[in-house]
């Protein structure tokens, strides 16, 4: 444990011993694209807002964004995915479920990439499938009042304020916000929903681009959890929230070689009660502090040859009522070495995971890519991954779960062939196909009709065949246009009778969006998903899903700092069950907002 903790801390101070080493150097130009304002999913300013509009995630939702949200990825379970901030993966080791939870204000953040595979393995500390790799944004001076309101009396706002000052050498920047919402209504008639955040950043850059940032945010949260979890819906449920996190970051890059190191602390609790029919209230307490960090780079050598290396700690410590009292200690190697010889590259190295109690893994990664003359790649790669199962899944008891103390870490392969390109006007595309096979794959299940409760286990082996395809276009006028599709087809050992989510997944799942620019001031923008799922016995909705959203914008004209939003959810009405047996229809759903930003 000691090691473990002194690494971490070695982690952080390397983020200022990084920083005080970028003088005098050629300079970087960092892009980054900023975030656009919307209101979709009903606008609670969460960063879970933000997830839902990335297509390549599927953001399986309780209501909306601002309740409680799981991730997926590729078919993923929504613990086999997560959030990373500049590569620094970001687990819950109490339960995945809180994957999409960040205290930070989405207006910190560029544009985000989804890494699968081994562009995971080899940008990111990784999770088992996938991560959405978030990245800090130069702070500017700007000042942002946002805010809006909903049917059944819902309402949310956010103040952010940034102010940079620049010199010759460096731009210092400091940043605050503080919002919430309360969201009612949000799938039935007690789920309301109460948000309270803030936070704070402060931005060190300097003349070549190298940038440090300490983020610092919390967040409260109340929510109404009837249902939620497999829990029988006669039995109103209530959830409190406390997420605190702090997260330290630099990085920098030269010709000869990228670094970037960053650390981060969590403290993190969580309070369920659940109203049920026996006397008294079932209720249990968790409390999680995690410490991680991470320093990685990559060193560039003469004819064309690269090492991508990293290294990752980090330390878990739960104190519950329901999950008892543990800590857990992990640390992570990794060294891909790459070469590129004419129009080919080549990438084999590996990552060891180093478990304070479970058995250590070595897991292999390599890639062979081609690159046509016309600017188009083709890339065939190999990954390996792993996953400790989390607190609840080891230990939890309730009315509606059973955890299991034996279980395994679960093991991820995945091969894939992925071809990408781009072209003029803003176009780029991917398309590819993988197959991604699972070991000791932990799932909660109910292995018969009549059982009482979800059950946490090893189902075995699940070998996952799968197709990808994506396009994007942006206009330089506001106007884009994206598409992703993705087909599943899963075979797996398992004897039981259903699945809530491993083997729940999309066999087909189609996302479109559109925003147009109609004229200087107004926008109007559509997103489309159609799903069809896997078949399953407790699903007492049809298979199908079609769930629309359309969104407004105004920009006036006297004062063109103000922008009004308008956005309808739920277009078509749609009764889809997003979590088997579970209600979650929140019907249609008019919002309207405004943003005066100056």
């Amino acid at each position: 444990m000691r090691k473990i903790t002194v690494m971490v801390f070695a982690i952080g101070l390397a983020s200022v011993v990084v920083m005080g080493k970028t003088l005098e150097r050629e300079p970087l130009v960092v892009e980054a694209q900023p975030l656009s304002p919307s209101v979709y999913g009903s606008g609670s300013g969460s960063v879970a807002d933000l997830l839902g509009q990335i297509p390549e995630v599927d953001l399986q939702t309780q209501g909306v964004p601002g309740g409680q949200s799981d991730m997926s990825i590729r078919g993923s379970s929504f613990s086999g995915a997560g959030v990373a901030l500049h590569g620094l993966s970001l687990p819950h080791a109490q339960t995945e479920h809180f994957h999409a939870e960040l205290p930070f204000a989405l207006e910190w953040f560029g544009s985000p990439r989804v890494l699968t595979g081994f562009e995971q393995s080899a940008a990111s500390s990784g999770f088992l499938v996938g991560t959405v790799d978030m990245g800090v944004l130069p702070i500017t001076t700007r000042r942002l009042l946002s805010g809006g309101i909903s049917e059944y009396d819902s309402y949310w706002g956010q103040v952010l304020v940034q102010q940079q000052w620049a010199a010759t050498e460096r731009t210092l920047g400091v940043g605050a916000f503080a919002g919430g919402g309360d969201i009612k209504q949000v799938d039935v008639s007690d789920n309301d929903v109460r948000i309270r955040r803030a936070g704070a950043q402060l931005q060190l850059r300097n003349r070549h681009g190298d940038q440090t940032d300490l983020l610092v945010g919390r967040q409260e949260k109340t929510l109404g959890v009837r249902g939620y979890y497999g829990v029988n819906p006669a039995w109103a449920g209530e959830e409190d929230i406390e997420d605190t996190l702090i997260y330290l970051g630099t990085s920098r890059s030269r010709p000869g070689g990228d670094v970037r190191a960053s650390a981060y602390y969590r403290e993190f609790s969580d309070d369920y009660l659940l109203f049920w029919s026996l006397p008294g209230i079932f209720e249990n307490n968790h409390r999680l502090d995690v410490l991680g960090g991470m320093l990685d780079g990559r060193w560039r050598f003469a004819d064309g040859r690269w090492l991508d290396w990293r290294a990752t700690a980090s330390e878990e410590r739960i104190r519950s009522s329901a999950l008892g009292y543990h800590s857990r200690q992990q640390m992570a190697f990794s060294g891909i070495p790459g070469i590129r010889v004419g129009a080919w590259q080549y990438q084999l190295g590996a990552r060891v995971d180093i478990f304070e109690e479970e058995q250590n893994e070595f897991l292999p990664q390599a890639a062979i890519t081609y690159f046509t003359a016309s600017g188009i790649s083709v890339q065939l790669a190999y990954s390996e991954s792993v996953r400790q199962p989390s607190y609840t899944e080891l230990n939890y008891e309730s009315p509606a779960s059973l955890g299991n103390a034996g279980l395994d870490t679960q093991k991820a392969s995945t091969t894939e062939l992925l071809v990408r390109g781009g072209g003029p006007a803003g176009i780029d595309w991917k398309a590819g196909v993988f197959y991604r096979t699972t070991d000791d794959t932990v799932d909660w299940i109910r292995r018969t009709s009549d059982a009482a409760r979800w059950e946490a286990e090893n189902i075995g082996t699940v070998k996952t065949l799968g197709v990808e395809a994506g396009a994007r276009w942006l206009h330089s006028r506001g106007s884009s246009v994206a598409i992703q599709y993705l087909g599943l087809d899963q075979s797996d050992d398992s004897d039981l009778h259903a699945s809530r989510y491993a083997l729940d997944y999309a066999k087909h799942v189609l996302r479109a969006s559109a925003q147009a620019a109609l004229g200087p001031r107004i926008t109007l923008g559509y997103r489309q998903t159609v799903r069809r799922q896997q078949a399953n016995p407790l699903r007492e909705s049809g298979r199908s899903q079609y769930d629309g959203s359309i969104q407004a914008t105004y920009l006036l004209r006297r004062y063109p700092e103000v922008l009004l939003l308008a956005a309808v959810d739920n277009v078509w009405d749609d009764d889809y069950q997003v979590f088997p047996g579970q209600e979650t229809y929140a019907g249609r759903r008019a919002s309207a907002g405004m943003r005066i930003e100056w």
